[in-house]
């Protein structure tokens, strides 16, 4: 609610978030939500005016002059944030993104990267679109598989079923249906070069609702495939081929063409989409480098089907192969070429963005572009996920309204009210229909008879075990009277004064002659008189809470980390010795 609030600004709104959270499937959202608003109202009444507020949910306060209408009036400040209650989450809306400074410094470099490769991808585009009109006129007299050659069998076995060889140079899968299977196929070449190799799957009337095997689905995964060229001279000796994943018709999600080359059986390329396989498909790889091959040469072609899924065996395909300097497939190939027939003049707008689309996906500058902009996104995103997200607040464009609840129900509303403070307390300023940051700057006022002595009563407990009030949640009519009433007056002021400077007001007391008072030189009269030390005639004597034992030790050891945000131990380059003597 600040006019340019920073974002610890925004982090230390954290506070009033930080309440239980219930997640439980059969509770109402409406009910959850209800009760965070009340916690954060209690919370502010607890730790910054020691007033037990709560007693107020179901009636007015029985012994401070609160009234349970002024109680839903601080409610009203909390009750506008845009949490809805539903469980399922311990982080809800809204959040704030905290990057440490490694994040941050690593978030930065990212993004000028990307920044950059977008200003490539950008430049490269406009060349493009200059040279358009020239590969349009190149294409309508191209091929539109793009030079695919379909090589036939020479030999197709399978570990399980039968493969036959069709008319068309295709193979078809029979026989027995097992849950996995392995296919060898061989296929005898000519002189040349290879560019890249296309995988097609066809539909079959003899798999699962005519499509692409016969598993439940008629879906396969296909989880390896490997090339390898067997020399003519040397039909024995087998040369692996290195390929990389190139152009797919579909893609499963979490069924990448790449999960058919990363040797975990495991994982596969498949085609499901959430229905009955109804299309061919197609899978292109690359080799990491042309493949030579010569007259009688035979490319071996080995797919694995050991998908935990079974019977997802590929039933009809067929392997082509192509000497362009980038292999690639045109999809929709009817489509592009009523577009390039098209006047440029007379197209449409859907046919200005296939042929921009295909033409730029032929483009391997660009394709390189893009690829490294989708890899540094991809850390980009990885980096921002690690970042820690801490609930916030922030109220609602529109006013929610609030209502006195009967016995506290959250869905009894009684009279509706607006955001105010009890009459009770001083105004000190706040306005006629306050908001939160009226409230918070309300609380802070100098002037306020509360805020300040409640923050160093709990301070002065923190250091002598017991509060100049003992009660220092309860500041109301049923609490103990200050014992040292003028001592907390000063200090309240103090800490104001001080721009509520807490380090001041701890070396203020720390440094005082009561606080370094020993324990030891008191008589037992002393003892008998006040054995609580309420009269601080003695140093005090109580146990340190955990974190505090461990930092006094390290401080004691000269290996405490003062950094902020830094692990505690810090060992000295001097002190390279074992863990026994650090011990010792």
């Amino acid at each position: 609610l600040l006019p340019s609030p920073t974002r610890d600004q925004v982090l230390a709104t954290g506070f009033s978030r930080n309440h239980m959270i219930n997640g439980e499937g059969g509770r109402i959202p409406e009910e959850n939500r209800v009760d965070y608003v009340l916690d954060m109202t209690e919370t502010m009444g607890t730790v910054w005016l020691g007033l037990t507020l709560n007693c107020c949910r179901c009636h007015d306060h029985k012994f401070d002059p609160i009234l349970q209408k002024e109680y839903y009036q601080f409610t009203a400040f909390f009750n506008q944030t845009p949490v809805t209650g539903g469980g399922g989450s311990g982080r809800t809306p809204p959040l704030l993104n905290v990057p440490t400074e490694k994040q941050n410094l690593s978030i930065r470099n990212l993004q000028n990267q990307i920044s950059e490769i977008q200003s490539g991808i950008q430049h490269r585009q406009k060349i493009l679109k200059s040279q358009q009109a020239d590969w349009e006129k190149r294409m309508l007299d191209q091929d539109p598989t793009h030079s695919w050659s379909r090589i036939t069998a020479a030999q197709a076995q399978a570990q399980f079923q039968n493969l036959s060889l069709q008319p068309d140079g295709s193979i078809l899968a029979s026989g027995a249906n097992p849950d996995n299977d392995r296919y060898r196929i061989h296929f005898h070449l000519t002189d040349g070069i290879s560019t890249g190799f296309q995988l097609e799957a066809w539909r079959h009337p003899s798999m699962t609702q005519g499509g692409l095997a016969r598993s439940d689905s008629g879906n396969f995964v296909l989880t390896d495939i490997r090339f390898s060229l067997l020399s003519a001279s040397n039909p024995e000796t087998s040369q692996p081929i290195p390929v990389a994943p190139g152009q797919a018709s579909f893609e499963q999600p979490n069924h990448s063409l790449a999960m058919a080359l990363d040797n975990d059986p495991q994982s596969g390329w498949a085609v499901w989409s959430g229905k009955p396989i109804d299309r061919d498909h197609f899978a292109i790889f690359i080799p990491h480098t042309p493949v030579k091959h010569k007259i009688g040469d035979i490319l071996e072609v080995t797919l694995e089907f050991n998908s935990p899924h079974k019977n997802h065996n590929l039933g009809l395909f067929g392997f082509s192969t192509t000497q362009a300097g980038h292999p690639s497939r045109l999809r929709d190939w009817e489509l592009v070429e009523a577009a390039l027939k098209t006047p440029a003049e007379k197209r449409n707008d859907s046919q200005i963005q296939l042929l921009q689309r295909v033409y730029f996906e032929s483009d391997r500058e660009l394709a390189e572009l893009e690829k490294r902009q989708q890899s540094l996104t991809g850390s980009l995103k990885s980096v921002e996920g690690q970042v820690a997200q801490v609930m916030v607040m922030k109220d609602l464009e529109s006013p929610r309204a609030t209502y006195i609840l009967d016995r506290g129900l959250y869905n009894q509303p009684r009279g509706e009210v607006k955001p105010d403070i009890p009459q009770a307390l001083p105004r000190l300023g706040m306005p006629l229909n306050p908001d939160r940051l009226d409230l918070a700057r309300w609380l802070v006022h100098k002037d306020h008879p509360l805020t300040a002595r409640v923050y160093i009563n709990r301070l002065w407990q923190m250091l002598f075990g017991t509060g100049l009030v003992k009660t220092v949640e309860d500041f109301g009519v049923q609490a103990e009277f200050p014992i040292h009433r003028e001592l907390l007056d000063w200090l309240a002021a103090e800490f104001i004064e001080s721009g509520w400077n807490l380090k001041h007001l701890l070396k203020t007391i720390v440094t005082s002659q009561t606080y370094q008072l020993s324990s030891e030189m008191a008589s037992p009269s002393i003892f008998e008189m006040d054995p609580e030390n309420r009269l601080l005639a003695r140093g005090s004597r109580y146990r340190m809470p955990s974190w505090m034992i461990r930092d006094n030790a390290l401080a004691a050891a000269a290996i405490l980390n003062r950094q902020p945000g830094a692990t505690r131990l810090s060992i000295p380059t001097q002190w390279r010795l074992g863990r026994s003597n650090i011990r010792q």
